[in-house]
């Protein structure tokens, strides 16, 4: 299916005021990013680039499709280049990068193999290419699938199976094509519910606002019985080599 949901000025101020930088995926991403020379590819509000600009003092590059996102990204000052970009259509930078990586991306494209072949042709020789997603068995478990009516249906129907992604960087002429999961159960605290209330993930604003409701309504009475200490959660990373 195409994705519809649209990220402008509301979208931004939520994602920059709700979202954070997963930790264990910004390990992941740190492990392999040795210099400024790296993109994050549908950066957003610039949440990674923030974080490994915190960690680690380096500044790499970021593009994104929406315009009200990179005006959030550009003001926390993280990055040493961030400019507008259609992944489906474009590469949004000349250069050649040592790593890009595209963190809970990949699902917004339309053609995934448009992408990863221009990422091939924009890496040195044993570059890198990090792919945050997740796959079917990851989406089984997510508590947006398990709480709120018709979540999986539409997720299934967006994500890239990874079979698909494999192909994809194969043909592109990627060498080596690894996965790995991250198998970590959520804690359910305030920061997380109110990232529900706003809507500050995109399956959220894909769903009718009936199904919305009545995920929310089931929710919220659970965590307020304490019911919901932790969930299931489960993250595919993927390194492909040039």
């Amino acid at each position: 299916m195409t994705n519809p949901y649209k990220y402008g000025s509301i979208e931004a101020k939520s994602y920059e005021q709700q979202r954070t930088a997963y930790t264990d995926v910004v390990d992941f991403f740190l492990r392999h990013i040795k210099s400024n020379n790296f993109l994050d590819a549908g950066c957003g509000t610039g949440n990674d680039l923030l974080e490994i600009f915190k960690r680690s003092g380096l500044k790499g590059y970021g593009c994104d499709k929406s315009e009200e996102m990179l005006a959030s990204a550009r003001r926390r000052n993280c990055a040493t280049e961030i400019r507008v970009a259609d992944l489906d259509q474009e590469f949004p930078f000349d250069k050649i990068f040592d790593c890009i990586y595209l963190h809970d991306v990949l699902h917004h494209l339309k053609r995934p193999e448009i992408f990863i072949a221009n990422s091939y042709r924009h890496l040195v020789g044993g570059g890198i290419l990090l792919i945050g997603t997740e796959t079917e068995d990851d989406l089984r478990v997510k508590f947006t699938s398990v709480y709120f009516p018709g979540a999986l249906k539409i997720d299934l129907a967006r994500y890239h199976p990874l079979g698909k992604i494999e192909s994809a960087t194969r043909t592109a002429g990627f060498s080596k094509f690894e996965t790995e999961t991250l198998s970590d159960p959520v804690v359910m605290n305030e920061a997380i519910m109110n990232q529900v209330r706003a809507k500050s993930h995109s399956i959220l604003g894909l769903i009718d606002e009936k199904s919305f409701q009545q995920g929310l309504a089931r929710l919220e009475e659970d965590f307020s019985a304490g019911k919901l200490t932790e969930m299931p959660w489960q993250y595919t990373l993927i390194t492909a080599v040039k």
